[in-house]
């Protein structure tokens, strides 16, 4: 998709701009234009990576994690601000599902799905606005 873009009237300098502004609105001085390429494709690539691959999900109230990852990304670490909540999120492969946030154990609550075991819900009111740390620990069923 390509569309046009930044108008800038032909003055000379922004004092000519200031005198003979109604020349702008009249149409009566040419102006100067350019044209902007958009692509939804990075956009879409990053949306599907964070919300599918890495399962990262929110509510109003809650942060969902539902990471379906292969054994070579165990260990994986990822930086991310969801909701102005600065979040530093390591993957763990493990024989039990569970959230550890700033180290400390969390109440653990899924998601109901009749094929595996669902996400982790996690509430926001568990976290602080500094940067937490969120040890996620996804099942080996819950694997490519």
């Amino acid at each position: 998709n390509t569309y046009f873009s930044s108008s800038d009237a032909a003055f000379s300098d922004r004092y000519q701009a200031q005198n003979e502004f109604s020349r702008v609105k009249e149409g009566s001085i040419p102006v100067k234009g350019g044209w902007r390429i958009y692509s939804s494709g990075p956009g879409i690539y990053l949306h599907q990576l964070i919300s599918s691959v890495l399962g990262i999900r929110q509510t109003e109230d809650t942060f969902i994690f539902d990471p379906i990852l292969p054994d070579e990304l165990d260990g994986l670490e990822c930086h991310i601000e969801l909701d102005n909540y600065p979040l530093d999120i390591t993957f763990e492969l493990s024989d039990d599902a569970g959230i550890l946030v700033d180290g400390e154990k969390q109440p653990l609550e899924n998601e109901s799905n009749p094929y595996r075991t669902g996400a982790i819900i996690l509430p926001k009111k568990n976290l602080t606005s500094k940067c937490s740390q969120i040890t996620i620990k996804f099942q080996k069923n819950n694997r490519l």
